[in-house]
């Protein structure tokens, strides 16, 4: 009954981790698609030379925004799925055989 109930809870764990993951692949995606719009936006546009200069400062600001949000989100799912294997690791009973 015990067994059951880990392997229940373990697998509600891993449901809850495929969902995060899932969902951080689709802000991901997301990202992407917006850079890309962006992207061909600027091509589009022709800046002069004043505003293009502080247009693309802005750009730029905002893309290192974007990775470093990247690697902070992608830092907290590593931490997320490390507890849980330790929480997991301290339930499952010791074989010392």
């Amino acid at each position: 009954m015990r067994e059951e109930r880990q392997k229940e809870e373990e697998e509600e764990r891993e449901e809850e981790e495929e969902e995060e993951e899932e969902e951080y692949r689709e802000e991901e995606d997301e990202e992407e698609e917006e850079e890309e719009e962006e992207e061909e936006e600027e091509e589009e546009e022709e800046y002069d030379d004043d505003d293009g200069d502080e247009e693309e400062e802005r750009e730029e600001e905002k893309k290192e925004e974007k990775g470093t949000e990247r690697r902070r989100q992608t830092k907290y799912l590593g931490l997320v799925r490390g507890i849980r294997e330790e929480e997991t690791m301290k339930k499952l009973p010791i074989d010392v055989s």
